[in-house]
């Protein structure tokens, strides 16, 4: 078996410090989150005085409430049809507000996904024996040995063997 296969242990990830660290990620990203957010009410703004927003069913001008459902159908890349832009300036609206969605799901997806990671860096680190939570190797406790990942260190005399017929000097 593969040394280092052999002395890995995977800490089993808990749900509450994913969440944490997700919870942690989205508030470091609030100023972008908050700017993408008044984005969107203002594009749904400018869809509902200047979209020309057309309720398909019923062929009359959409309530606000179902020009903001438009706009967060579109947010979201889904499109049902219901409610459709009848002018250019309509129809520019709804692109920029797909690609606004697409910002904001990129950034959450990043987000839950650098969340996962470091819950997991996290596990490990507090499942290695005597490494501290950051990341430094504890002083107490007798005869501790580091974990074989963690002292890992580059060979800077690497040995060659001799070739056959070869003796050392």
């Amino acid at each position: 078996m593969h040394e280092r296969a052999r002395h890995s242990t995977h800490a089993p990830l808990k749900a509450s410090h994913v969440f944490e660290e997700f919870a942690r990620t989205l508030w470091y990203l609030r100023a972008p989150l908050a700017a993408l957010f008044l984005l969107f009410l203002l594009l749904s703004a400018a869809m509902y005085y200047a979209g020309g927003p057309i309720d398909t069913g019923s062929r009359t001008p959409s309530a606000f409430g179902d020009t903001l459902y438009f706009c967060t159908i579109t947010a979201l890349t889904i499109g049902y049809g219901d409610v459709v832009p009848t002018t250019l300036l309509g129809r520019i609206d709804s692109v920029l507000i797909g690609v606004q969605g697409v910002l904001v799901t990129s950034i959450v997806t990043a987000a839950f996904v650098r969340a996962v990671q470091e819950a997991a860096r996290r596990a490990h680190e507090e499942d290695l024996p005597g490494v501290s939570r950051s990341g430094h190797w504890s002083s107490t406790g007798e005869n501790q040995q580091p974990h074989p990942e963690c002292t890992a260190e580059p060979d800077t005399h690497p040995t060659v063997p001799a070739r056959r017929g070869q003796q050392d000097s």
